[in-house]
């Protein structure tokens, strides 16, 4: 009896060991098993990810050809689409606002501007954009505020050409056009008689903004600025224009 009660013992504290240490193989498991799944998850998750980034690159593709082709409506109908996967893309904000200025929704352009500048306060290109749609929208109060506020970042841009342009067109808007010749030669005394102006700036909508002006002879003499400030006609010419040569 002592003997089989000694095998029992002993039968039972292997039963138990391998009882622990099947619980221990199976808690492994388990933990290995929601380490695969992590990991898969983690796999699933950075792939949809890299595939978000993926297709937001082919809509600013797509949207830059479509701009190029001069299809504007339909680019920023691609705008909404690459803003809805990312909606805080400074890059779409900025196709998004160009576009609208194209389509001279100024006060759309304007928003979306301002939308930028939420998320960097301290964006050149929006902030200079700012100033040049605030006057061709006629409105004089927030361009000075945002002039005075960004005055270096401004001046950082272009140099003294954009204090000179826009002071120029804010002469304009506000109908001071005696004050305008004096500008214009303040402007035009940084180049030699035979110089083209190169500047880094699109002046498509000024040109458009002047199209859409009475016809005498200050719009005249901002028409032949225009020429020389995109490179078209040298300063001779555009002093000739304005009647100074």
């Amino acid at each position: 009896m002592h003997s089989l009660h000694k095998q029992y013992r002993v039968e039972l504290e292997s039963f138990s060991c391998t009882r622990k240490e099947l619980e221990a193989e199976l808690s492994n498991f388990k933990t290995e098993q929601k380490d695969t799944k992590n990991s898969f998850e983690e796999i699933i998750k950075t792939n949809e990810e890299q595939n978000r980034k993926i297709k937001i690159l082919e809509l600013r593709e797509k949207i830059d050809s479509l701009v190029k082709a001069k299809i504007y409506i339909t680019a920023l109908e691609y705008c909404a689409v690459a803003l809805e996967l990312d909606p805080i893309s400074s890059a779409i904000m900025h196709q998004k606002a160009f576009i609208q200025y194209k389509l001279g929704r100024f006060s759309d352009s304007i928003d979306t501007y301002n939308d930028i500048l939420e998320s960097d306060k301290k964006d050149q290109t929006a902030i200079v954009n700012l100033c040049e749609l605030y006057l061709l929208n006629r409105d004089i109060k927030n361009h000075e505020i945002i002039f005075k506020k960004s005055g270096k970042v401004i001046k950082d841009k272009n140099g003294d050409f954009d204090i000179g342009y826009f002071q120029i067109l804010k002469l304009y808007v506000e109908g001071q056009t005696e004050e305008i010749d004096k500008e214009i030669q303040a402007l035009l005394s940084n180049y030699g008689i035979k110089d083209k102006a190169q500047i880094n700036w699109n002046f498509s909508e000024f040109r458009l903004f002047l199209k859409r002006q009475p016809d005498t002879s200050i719009r005249k003499k901002l028409v032949g600025l225009e020429a020389f400030l995109s490179g078209a006609i040298d300063k001779e010419d555009v002093l000739s224009r304005l009647g100074q040569s």
